[in-house]
């Protein structure tokens, strides 16, 4: 399996031997090498139309090689040896023997769903989010940077500089005046500080609002609102399952859930069955006149069924394969099973897409 944040560095790779090909090429041929606009020129022609090359064919070829073991991959699963296949049950022992059992290392149950939903939230919009803050940075240096350079500069004259100057000696001052008569040292200054400022409101807003997620979760669910502090402590200190920022938490009495949005916890005892629900993203770079393939990911879900009182609770949550299977074997033997995964597949922009690529195992695809 292929994670999105590893194409657009193969390409870059491929873009690189490419382009050392080339070089090779024209010091082979004798050509001149002195830096004139000719040369920069044709160097730069070159790049643009190995680029061009690249964004066509290399996307092209990885989308066929992952079709054909998407295909291989879902004959495993109709065939029902794809879990109980050599290899796989091999890796499968090999996770559970470096990942014992073990609990969150958080202190609060809001605090670490917090912390989870920040890291969901960013891992969305890191590229909105930076370019944002980065075009408010140059917005900020740009009106403010020859206001705030002579503001300083004329502050040293006065009172704060006789303060440094009393802490420091007279050569701070100096070297502050100078510094500060430096438009570009203002201006990289303010850009700095518009944005460490914007990420850290950008992150107390998300603070704030994920304080809501378990209120919400109460108030859906009233009957749990006298075993609140049980379901706390519980989530605090059972079983828990990390894949990215989703987390599964098993315990004696319940069974907890959070995939960065949506908070759950059920009675253990009303979970009915469980069972696998495979997801296939097909993820696309999107610009305004075209897309371009970027590559597969896949999300291994465990699909609860629940009755009695958590009847419509229903739900499911991601983690990597061999967790979900740990989770089956050790706490739902008697009712989880392998067979007939439920198995979906959508096209997705990664704009809208909160990757776990490089948080989860491979495939484990035999011939």
């Amino acid at each position: 399996m292929e994670y999105i944040k590893f194409s657009l560095s193969r390409d870059l790779l491929y873009f690189s031997i490419f382009a050392g090909i080339i070089g090779f090429l024209f010091y082979k041929l004798g050509m001149d090498w002195t830096f004139t606009p000719e040369t920069i020129f044709t160097c730069l022609a070159v790049a643009v139309i190995i680029g061009i090359i690249l964004c066509i064919f290399v996307p092209r070829r990885r989308e066929r090689k992952n079709e054909a073991a998407f295909f291989h991959f879902c004959r495993l699963l109709k065939t029902e040896s794809y879990f109980s296949s050599y290899s796989w049950q091999q890796r499968y022992s090999r996770f559970c023997r470096n990942n014992p059992l073990h609990s969150l290392s958080s202190f609060t149950l809001k605090g670490d769903i917090s912390y989870r939903y920040i890291v969901m939230s960013i891992k969305r919009d890191i590229g909105t989010a930076s370019i944002i803050s980065i075009a408010v940075g140059i917005y900020f240096a740009s009106v403010m940077s020859e206001f705030l350079g002579t503001y300083l500069c004329d502050e040293l004259k006065n009172e704060p500089g006789d303060f440094i100057r009393s802490l420091f000696g007279s050569d701070a001052v100096v070297y502050l005046d100078n510094f500060f008569k430096s438009r570009f040292n203002v201006y990289f200054i303010v850009f700095i500080t518009a944005v460490i400022t914007e990420w850290f409101l950008y992150i107390t807003v998300l603070y704030l609002l994920s304080l809501r997620i378990f209120n919400k979760w109460l108030k859906r669910h009233p009957h749990y609102l006298a075993e609140q502090d049980k379901i706390k402590q519980s989530y605090l200190h059972c079983y828990a399952f990390e894949c990215s920022y989703f987390c599964t938490v098993v315990g004696s009495e319940y069974i907890h859930a959070f995939d960065g949005r949506n908070f759950h916890t059920v009675n253990i005892n009303n979970v009915s069955h469980v069972k696998w629900l495979i997801e296939k993203y097909k993820v696309y770079y999107e610009s305004r006149s075209a897309k371009t393939y970027a590559g597969d990911e896949y999300r291994f879900n465990l699909k609860f069924t629940c009755g009695g009182t958590d009847i419509a609770d229903d739900f499911h949550i991601t983690l990597d394969q061999f967790q979900g299977k740990m989770i089956m074997e050790k706490f739902f033997p008697d009712i989880s099973n392998d067979i007939n995964p439920d198995i979906k597949y959508s096209d997705i922009s990664s704009h809208y897409l909160s990757s776990i690529g490089g948080c989860t195992s491979s495939l484990v695809l035999e011939p």
